[in-house]
């Protein structure tokens, strides 16, 4: 369950709220690279410009006696009832693992003093504990000054087991003001027992990281004044192990001729990054943990990674929504020899594209958005929305039955599924003409075994908007462009889902359906042509 449900009391941190974050892509290559396919998934699933509602942050108090386990995924507990946020999302069978680990015969300890939770599984990579990690800390000092302990995994507090990244966690701390002896060290071989745990919750929701918590990081880091800013910044490990660029040299020359500071974050301080970022108007680097500075940097900042394949990393996007960057996704041939993960493989970034990137990041947003369009490979997707011109419900509450003709099933507590090959939705009545964008928050019907994915194509009025392969849940956005949509007429939207299965035929019970889809909110948003 979600750990805010097991709190015995609470304290808002950060009030709930929505904010329209824009779409920031405005150059990819993977078209140039084959990679259509993943990057129109990227742009329809990713990328696009979003209204977003996030969760309030709150500080709550645990039960007496909630349990932390033993090993290195934190999980925590009290009466049976697991703390949903503790638990790795790619782990499978959780339950029963989750018996397996309570069972382990290790020593148990009991910590009466009051702390608060910063233990969790991803702790030890970089942009994790910066990312998702360290803000809770931050937000619980913030809220009550020098008044807590806080638990953490005590591997990455010890610089006998990883000195360079123990000592960039304990700098990261204590920029924050938090010294070690406020820190307690969790051992995998024990079973802890808390009689005052706190927990920070919701600092990433659904929506990505609340803007708050990016707020509180920094305002609350000191600022050291710092030379040259405005500058060009490229951030380069010289001794990652994973994700290398194999013609670094080439890439380096491109860096050296656009006038790139080169720093390596292994061989800074915590503050000495933070204020790197902070003063950088162009920043470049490998798609990981090397860019989570980007929490810190300006508004507008320009923005070029380069990551190999089409692995589908998109956590740092958020933060470069709260900053209204401008950015470059560039992908690379990787080097894989069958060893380990294709995504951490060494790969090779084409100079050209590379260089093509960096003219496109250099232009006005007029010119890399015009109109409030931005245009990459075959796909268009506006910059920013507008007002709301139809929000369709397809919950019990929402009465979508009065806008569907055929392909409709019976109503569901929270969604209403697609029948057959084809569905249809006659839109509310619209006094607008101009570009537009349709959001669709659905979910496909699928098997691991045998059916991994669904197309869903959409047209309006018979003209195509395009389509994507939805594997799970989804929320697709799809551009109308001027002309497509009809001011004060009827507006048809037909949507085509030809390859049906039954859950019968799948396994799932003795239902007969010919499903594919189930639809749970259809939103229609003018596009705007201006920050807002």
């Amino acid at each position: 369950m979600p750990i805010s449900q097991m709190f015995l009391a609470e304290e808002e941190c950060a009030s709930a709220t929505h904010l329209n974050l824009p779409s920031v892509l405005v150059h990819t290559n993977a078209f140039a690279l084959g990679l259509g396919q993943f990057a129109r998934h990227m742009l329809h699933a990713t990328y696009p410009a979003r209204e977003l509602r996030f969760e309030p942050i709150r500080l709550g108090r645990l039960p007496v006696g909630t349990v932390l386990h033993a090993g290195h995924n934190f999980w925590v507990e009290h009466a049976g009832r697991l703390a949903i946020e503790q638990v790795n999302p790619l782990i499978g069978n959780w339950s029963a693992l989750h018996a397996d680990i309570a069972k382990l015969p290790f020593g148990s300890e009991k910590i009466a003093q009051p702390c608060v939770l910063a233990a969790r599984y991803g702790d030890v990579t970089w942009g994790h504990w910066v990312g998702e990690i360290l803000p809770r800390i931050v937000i619980a000092e913030a809220m009550y000054p020098g008044r807590f302990s806080f638990a953490m995994n005590a591997n990455i507090i010890d610089p006998t087991i990883d000195g360079g990244y123990a000592t960039a966690v304990l700098q990261s701390l204590g920029a924050y003001g938090i010294n070690q002896d406020r820190l307690i060290g969790l051992r995998a071989d024990r079973h802890y027992h808390f009689d005052t745990l706190f927990a920070v919750a919701d600092i990433w929701s659904v929506a990505g990281i609340h803007p708050t918590a990016i707020d509180v990081m920094r305002s609350r880091l000191p600022k050291v004044q710092t030379e040259n800013p405005g500058r060009k910044l490229a951030i380069l490990r010289r001794d990652a192990s994973t994700r290398n660029i194999a013609n670094l040299a080439d890439i380096e020359q491109v860096l050296d001729r656009e006038g790139y500071t080169i720093a390596d974050p292994a061989r800074l301080s915590f503050q000495a990054q933070a204020d790197l970022f902070r003063t950088s108007d162009d920043l470049f680097g490998v798609l990981g943990s090397g860019l989570i500075g980007l929490m810190f940097a300006p508004d507008n900042v320009r923005v070029a990674s380069v990551a190999p394949g089409s692995w589908p990393d998109a956590y740092f996007h958020i933060f470069m929504q709260h900053r209204n960057a401008s950015y470059a996704d560039l992908r690379g041939p990787a080097l894989w020899t069958g060893e380990g993960l294709e995504r951490d493989a060494p790969f090779l970034v084409v100079p050209s594209h590379f260089e093509s990137a960096l003219m496109t990041l250099s232009q006005p947003e007029s010119v890399q958005s015009p109109g409030g369009m931005t245009k990459i490979g075959d796909v268009t997707i506006p910059r920013r929305l507008g007002q709301t011109l139809a929000d369709i419900d397809f919950a019990e509450a929402g009465k979508s039955q009065l806008y569907q003709r055929e392909g409709w099933s019976f109503q569901e507590p929270q969604h209403v599924w697609a029948v057959g090959p084809r569905s249809v939705i006659v839109l509310p009545d619209v006094d607008f003409a101009a570009a537009a964008l349709l959001e669709l928050d659905v979910f496909a019907l699928t098997d691991q075994s045998c059916l991994i994915a669904r197309r869903l194509e959409v047209f309006l009025n018979g003209t195509s908007l395009g389509g994507a392969d939805i594997a799970a849940h989804a929320t697709i956005s799809l551009v109308i462009l001027p002309g497509c949509l009809l001011a004060g007429a009827t507006n048809i939207l037909e949507f085509h889902h030809p390859h049906c299965l039954s859950p019968r035929a799948l396994g799932f019970g003795d239902d007969d359906r010919p499903l594919a889809f189930a639809f749970k909110r259809l939103r229609l948003r003018a596009s705007a042509t201006k920050r807002i």
